[in-house]
């Protein structure tokens, strides 16, 4: 499997995390986490460890976007969501540890098989 592209489709799924904290198209968002996952899964070994900390991320920003609340300018509401989008970004770092590790050892099995 071709792994040197796989940590730059996932480093990109941050850059959705900036556009849901706007509160716009989070079900578009929510698709869009969800096809990087689908690219990932055919880039890397997926293990339960790693379809465990997908599963957790994909939950986390579905939470996020369905217990966003418009701020308006108010602090309670704003506090509210950057905690749940903390929350989403604390997964997306389990997702990014596991498929650096998978990463490292697809790289080692091929380095013993060569």
């Amino acid at each position: 499997m071709a792994t040197k592209n796989v940590i730059p489709i996932v480093d990109t799924i941050i850059e959705i995390f900036a556009l849901m904290g706007d509160g716009s198209a989070l079900g578009l968002q929510l698709k869009e986490i969800a096809r990087r996952i689908h690219l990932v899964r055919h880039e890397v070994e997926w293990t339960a460890d790693l379809a465990l900390a997908a599963s957790k991320m994909r939950a986390m920003a579905a939470m996020y976007a369905t217990k966003y609340v418009p701020d308006n300018g108010c602090n309670v509401s704003r506090a509210r969501n950057e905690a749940h989008l903390d929350k989403l970004r604390a997964a997306f770092i389990e997702f990014r540890a596991h498929v650096e590790r998978q990463e490292s050892i697809n790289q080692q099995q091929c380095t013993m098989a060569n």
